[in-house]
């Protein structure tokens, strides 16, 4: 699928191609011998995360240091190379943050909007149609976090699902989580077991998934008003931000030059979507569904995880709600997998005794639970040898921590 603002498009190419500041894409561009036209725009080569990596800043930033507001920056947890972004004035992001909703008051503790891109967030709530005012408040410091909403009366809510989950036990406790009208959330894969505990825990809210990346600075896509109610993950393309949107194999390919101290030209995002249907809401632009993202799933002997099975299954367990979890796999006896869930839970693990316990309960219940394909669980792959062995433990807190939620860690060598 290729969906082209060509306006955009001939901007994008002919600044990134006359720049006196960065040769970046016309070394690119020469090496391939394609010249960067739109007519030539699917034969140009694509981008890549370790080519942005690989290149000293300064050597990509296409605007004069006078002209650099600030940089955005990647952990590098997944890379092992933070990613620096620098990042220019933009005049108009064409973002809404009240998704078209009656909302007036969002409680940021989404960690990019907290960390990087505050103050262009508080332009484009300023500049929308509808203006909101954004509070930031802690994604770190959840319970005053919701001290902050409640006494602000915050009316919704910008957050990662997983800080969303963890926030509603301090909202609940102070009888503010059916005051929220909206959930939007980015940045994890919004599974439908996720999703339903975030209903059950905020009852009066709706739930929007956006779509951004610290590479781009913004939201790009976010859903229509149908699309949040009939609570899908589903995106509209904001047409006027995005020059061009590619699926390549089903990985989001994009085009943007808003940002014009390191525009992107069919940058490989990671991130895995499907074409959708046309939206009865008329808006232009492509209409995509989320996939996964290559963190999502993990095939390791012949087995395949999703963190869709994996939020369902531990999402079901009879012993605790919901838990926060983390799934590391490691070389096993004979040729298996050997697979440790480890269970977040600080004041049950400082239970030595009750803690060991229920791990061990929790091991035996979960193989036959889990399911690795229509006809097959992880009891399956147990008898055929394909895992060598099924361990829980209750921690204080997951071994590999990140400000985004990581499900799957591979140790197999």
């Amino acid at each position: 699928m290729q969906w082209v603002n060509r306006e955009a498009l001939q901007t994008l190419l002919a600044y990134v191609a006359s720049s006196p500041h960065a040769d970046f894409y016309r070394a690119k561009y020469k090496q391939s011998g394609v010249v960067p036209t739109v007519e030539a725009f699917s034969f140009l080569p694509l981008l890549s995360r370790r080519e942005l990596t690989d290149t000293p800043v300064a050597a990509r930033t296409f605007v004069p240091p006078s002209e650099v507001r600030f940089v955005a920056f990647t952990s590098g947890t997944s890379s092992k190379v933070p990613l620096i972004t620098p990042f220019s004035d933009v005049e108009n992001y064409f973002f809404e943050p009240s998704l078209g909703l009656a909302v007036a008051r969002p409680l940021i503790i989404y960690p990019p909007l907290n960390k990087n891109f505050g103050a262009s967030f508080i332009q484009q709530c300023r500049q929308a149609m509808r203006p909101v005012s954004p509070m930031f408040a802690d994604f770190q410091n959840l319970g005053g976090s919701a001290l902050i909403a409640k006494e602000m009366q915050c009316d919704s809510l910008y957050a990662t699902p997983t800080i969303a989950a963890l926030f509603a036990a301090h909202a609940t406790a102070l009888g503010i989580a059916d005051t929220f009208k909206l959930l939007a959330l980015s940045s994890e894969t919004l599974t439908e077991a996720r999703r339903q505990e975030l209903r059950r825990a905020y009852p009066n809210a709706k739930i929007a998934n956006l779509y951004a990346s610290s590479e781009i600075g913004q939201f790009v896509m976010a859903p229509c008003a149908a699309m949040i109610e009939r609570g899908v993950s589903e995106f509209h393309v904001i047409d006027q931000a995005l020059a061009a949107v590619e699926l390549i194999d089903g990985e989001l390919v994009v085009s943007y030059g808003l940002n014009r101290a390191m525009p992107l030209v069919r940058y490989r995002t990671g991130d895995f979507f499907e074409e959708g249907t046309a939206c009865a809401c008329g808006k232009p632009g492509p209409v995509l569904q989320w996939s996964h993202r290559d963190s999502d799933r993990m095939r390791i002997n012949g087995i395949e995880f999703t963190v869709d099975e994996a939020d369902r299954v531990m999402g079901e367990l009879p012993h605790m709600p919901a838990p926060q979890y983390q799934i590391h796999f490691s070389d096993g006896e004979k040729g298996g997998v050997a697979m440790r869930v480890e269970i977040a839970d600080a004041a049950l693990a400082a239970r030595r005794v009750e803690a060991e316990a229920l791990a061990q309960s929790i091991a035996r219940d979960l193989p036959g639970r889990w399911h690795i394909s229509p006809t097959a669980t992880l009891a399956t792959a147990l008898e055929r040898g394909l895992l060598s062995a099924v361990s829980v433990a209750i921690v204080p807190a997951v071994s590999d921590t990140t400000v985004k939620s990581k499900r799957f860690v591979n140790h197999v060598r």
